[in-house]
């Protein structure tokens, strides 16, 4: 398997790394079928942005980024509210 290289000084744990973990919001879904289809419809756009947040060199990432290697290495965590305690719209910031 293809490992991404050494930085030097990097003392990362998993545990620090997962402490803050992303989070996208998916359309709304009635069941586990459902929301594993959008997962799998939207898992190449989401495992580009972890792997960009890990590893900026594109160079560097698997070629195929497909369902199953998503799968080994990203853990997915799913809830299904979402408070915006903020009085401001949403801001695109791409």
């Amino acid at each position: 398997m293809r490992q991404l290289p050494d930085p030097v000084g990097l003392e990362e744990t998993m545990d620090s790394i997962n402490f803050e973990s992303h989070v996208y919001l998916l359309d709304d879904y009635q069941s586990d079928e459902d929301r594993a289809v959008i997962l799998r419809a939207c898992h190449e756009f989401i495992f580009e942005i972890e792997l960009g947040a890990w590893w900026t060199d594109p160079v560097d990432w698997p070629k195929i980024r497909a369902w199953d290697l998503f799968q080994k290495w990203c853990d997915t965590e799913f809830h299904s509210v979402v408070f915006d305690l903020l009085d401001a719209p949403l801001i695109d910031e791409d």
